[in-house]
Order: C-alpha cells, then sequence, then structure tokens
C-alpha cells in the first residue's frame, strides 16, 4: 500500500488530466498506479478539491504545546499528583500520566 499523495502530485494529476492525457498515461507520467490515478480524480470531481478529507477518530485530548506544558508542569511541581495537574489542565490524570509515560517519566512520591 502507498503512502498518500501529497497535493502537488494530486495537482499534477489535476492538470494533466485537463490536458485530455489518458489516465494510464498520467500513472506512467508520475510513476502511480493507475488507481491512485483514478481514485485522485474521481475524488476531485466530486468534491472540487485537492485536500485531504479530516481523518477519522477521535482528537488527542492534549496537543503537542500542551504536552510540553504539563511535563514541565510535572517537573517544576513534583509534589502534585497526576489527577491535581490534570484538573490544572482540563483532562484527566490518565492523561496527564499517559503523557509522562510517553516521555519516560513514571509516578513517583516527591518527598
Amino acid at each position: 500500500k502507498m503512502t498518500e499523495l501529497d497535493s502537488h502530485t494530486r495537482s499534477q494529476i489535476v492538470s494533466l488530466e485537463k490536458a485530455s492525457i489518458p489516465h494510464t498515461q498520467i500513472a506512467k507520467i508520475l510513476d502511480l498506479p493507475p488507481s491512485s490515478v483514478s481514485t485522485t480524480l474521481r475524488r476531485f470531481k466530486a468534491t472540487s478539491s485537492i485536500e485531504s478529507r479530516p481523518r477519522t477518530g477521535r482528537p488527542k485530548a492534549l496537543t503537542k504545546h500542551d504536552t510540553r506544558q504539563v511535563l514541565s508542569d510535572i517537573s517544576n511541581q513534583p509534589q502534585q499528583t497526576w489527577r491535581e495537574l490534570g484538573a490544572s489542565h482540563g483532562v484527566s490524570g490518565s492523561t496527564v500520566a499517559r503523557a509522562a509515560q510517553s516521555k519516560g517519566l513514571n509516578q513517583r512520591v516527591a518527598r
């Protein structure tokens, strides 16, 4: 399975198709499978856009910036529990724990 086509490649496909070049020829020119060319053109005709559709699934509770802020607070306030840190950032304690564990920090007791 191939990776997602970037918008530059998609725009090339659309412009070549507008120049009346057959799909199989476009595939050879851009070194792509013909199915990728067909799918891209079908999506373009349906939506009039070459942009990617939004991904399905639940969005992350913490953005990268929020994660950095949480990790900073963990190191600056070692006495606070995950739950207290989560409450100050509007997320659950388990979300804070997951963010900490992803960076190699484990729950510990500060004395």
